[in-house]
């Protein structure tokens, strides 16, 4: 078979695995005729587990979706052609959305526990500072977080401007302000200033200049975040997983936040440790929209309307394990 005849897409290859992945999408749909159906069938059965790491179910419908929106590179049906002179009526196929499979995350999250269950206590209890976060007042959290995953000259970026959606969801609004850490230190001697929405911090340090991927100065932190499966599974997870994680801190609503320290020595090889460690825990409910290193988490020591977003769990002194 063609599929199974293709180099597979391996990380770290620069874009030749997507370019790859994609182009053999294109040679499906516009080469051989198949519909988007059979095409990611075709993709997810024999090529996608040759792949290192494999893409996600939704990964690979987008690819099927762009080849089949994209303008043929030769004439329909040139795979088909028994020899040169044969001529294939071009067809128009139809742009459609393929469903992926359903995933059972709860029941994949009970699976994975296994009755174990963790509180925020007993997070507390582990955290490597011996500090219980609920004696000091709430806004110091603030400061103990930069203080401990920042160095002395990094540029700490936080946003406390916000706006409601239509659903009642708070986003944060402009690019907020960037100062160096010790700065930061300075004003948050004081009370932060309580906000609707809450407010929130970037987990990586950055030039000054920018708050894009690009303006990131060092790739320590990935963020975890689980929005649809309950706050006690939530927890019992990030207790149990075998992973660097630096924080915790509740975000004042649906989710905890997991800062993973990741230590990468570029941009590409963080994107490459972020996209495998996401596909692990797809199972699971991870959040996908959280994987560039200029993503922000929320700020710990501040209130979220009347919730507090509050520090769970401190260990500055993990180490970030070898790539998945």
């Amino acid at each position: 078979m063609y599929a199974s005849a293709t180099p597979p897409a391996y990380a770290g290859t620069n874009g030749d695995g997507e370019r790859t992945t994609f182009s053999l999408a294109v040679k499906l749909v516009h080469g051989f005729c198949l519909d988007g159906d059979t095409a990611l069938s075709i993709l997810t059965a024999h090529y996608n587990p040759r792949c290192h790491p494999q893409w996600s179910d939704k990964e690979l419908l987008h690819k099927v979706s762009d080849a089949i929106k994209s303008p043929s590179p030769q004439q329909r049906g040139w795979l088909l052609k028994s020899d040169e002179h044969d001529q294939i009526k071009p067809v128009r196929l139809p742009i459609r959305t393929v469903e992926p499979p359903k995933v059972d995350v709860l029941a994949n999250v009970n699976k994975f526990l296994d009755g174990f269950r963790c509180k925020e206590s007993d997070l507390a209890a582990y955290s490597t500072l011996r500090h219980d976060f609920g004696e000091a007042p709430l806004h110091y959290q603030a400061a103990t977080l930069i203080m401990q995953l920042f160095e002395p000259t990094d540029w700490v970026n936080i946003v406390s401007q916000s706006k409601q959606n239509g659903q009642g969801k708070w986003h944060p609004v402009g690019y907020g302000k960037t100062l160096p850490r010790n700065e930061w230190l300075r004003q948050l001697l004081e009370p932060f200033p309580a906000r609707p929405g809450g407010a929130w911090i970037r987990m990586n340090p950055l030039n000054g200049m920018g708050v894009a991927d690009s303006d990131v100065t060092a790739f320590r932190y990935a963020l975890l975040e689980f929005d649809d499966i309950p706050l006690e599974l939530q927890l019992s997870l990030f207790a149990k997983v075998t992973l660097p994680i630096a924080a915790i801190t509740y975000s004042g609503g649906r989710s905890y936040h997991a800062w993973v320290k990741v230590d990468a020595s570029s941009l590409d090889d963080y994107k490459n440790y972020v996209a495998k460690l996401y596909r692990l825990a797809k199972p699971l409910g991870v959040d996908q929209a959280n994987k560039n290193p200029s993503r922000m988490s929320r700020l710990p020591g501040v209130y979220r309307g009347d919730q507090q977003q509050r520090l769970v769990y401190l260990n500055p002194e993990c180490s970030a394990k070898e790539m998945l």
